[in-house]
């Protein structure tokens, strides 16, 4: 994925359990990111695309496909930030 100043990979993919679901997982890796300010190194993120409905159940352009239900309340998104930070080392959860 290109972004403007930089591009990210997608490191690894899973399931965190939280309150008896599962939550999407996608751990993200930066290279250097560049601006008119200067450049930085890269980063780990993770992206949470939302509860796990079906998980890759069916194939599309070779890449298996999952359901997910968005999570829309603030505070188990701020409890599951909090979980996915720890889990994976990372200071940015981004709800997709």
């Amino acid at each position: 994925m290109e972004m403007g100043a930089a591009s990210y990979w997608i490191a690894a993919e899973g399931k965190a359990p939280f309150g008896g679901r599962e939550v999407f997982c996608i751990v993200r890796d930066t290279d250097c990111i560049t601006s008119c300010c200067g450049m930085s190194q890269g980063f780990r993120s993770v992206g949470v695309p939302g509860y796990v409905v079906e998980w890759r159940t069916r194939m599309e352009e070779g890449l298996p496909v999952s359901v997910v239900e968005p999570i829309i309340d603030g505070t188990e998104r701020a409890e599951i930030a909090r979980l996915l930070q720890e889990r994976y080392r990372v200071s940015q959860v981004e709800f997709l």
